[in-house]
């Protein structure tokens, strides 16, 4: 959320395309799932893509745009959160071979909600108020997050985790479209064309 708050979604989202990269190496030691040669390539797509985010910085050197990303730190964050989604995705995997999908998903969010209740009350949220205030938002938020828990724990449960998170990450391309409509983001095209490539080489990756 942080970094979503503090820059541009297509300097953020793309990040999390990452994930599939980070997938590729470690699911064969965690889960023995295993790749192709093609996900060689895929891994160049998504660094090309990554680079090509902020290519109109190259006219300062070839590093330029690397740096541009590093020194951001939304994309700092959201990189961050790739490689947490990463371990998060195979642990799901592997916890539903031990249940089933009903039970992870009461059982995975009761344990996320409890510990988010010694936050709230540090930080002194008035949660039950703004759910008064809300409701209706909330309700709709609410089943909307129900569906997407469901549909997403359900395909991990049942198809190999790199092709999970493939689908997952076409939301970027989406994402850089409406930051383009609802927030006024400049350059969709470079940008749009820069997540067009992360996307295809998640695609390599998990579907070579």
């Amino acid at each position: 959320m942080k970094a979503l708050k503090i820059s541009p979604l297509w300097k953020t989202v793309p990040m999390l395309n990452f994930t599939p990269v980070f997938l590729l190496f470690l699911s064969p030691m965690v889960l023995g799932e295993t790749a192709s040669y093609l996900g060689f390539f895929g891994v160049v797509a998504v660094v090309i893509g990554s680079y090509m985010l902020n290519v109109s910085e190259s006219h300062k050197g070839f590093f330029a745009p690397v740096k541009a990303l590093l020194d951001d730190k939304g994309s700092r964050y959201m990189f961050i959160v790739s490689l947490l989604f990463c371990f998060a995705v195979m642990a799901e995997k592997a916890a539903l071979s031990y249940s089933n999908v009903i039970f992870f998903i009461v059982f995975y969010y009761l344990v996320i909600s409890v510990l988010h209740v010694p936050v709230m009350i540090y930080k002194k949220l008035d949660v039950v108020g703004e759910v008064r205030k809300h409701y209706k938002e909330f309700f709709v938020l609410a089943l909307i997050t129900a569906v997407i828990i469901f549909s997403q724990t359900y395909a991990i449960s049942i198809a190999n985790v790199s092709y999970v998170s493939a689908i997952k990450r076409l939301s970027v391309l989406f994402t850089i479209v409406l930051g383009h409509h609802l927030f006024d983001e400049r350059n969709l095209r470079d940008h749009l064309f820069a997540a067009f490539l992360m996307v295809l080489g998640v695609v390599l990756i998990s579907f070579g």
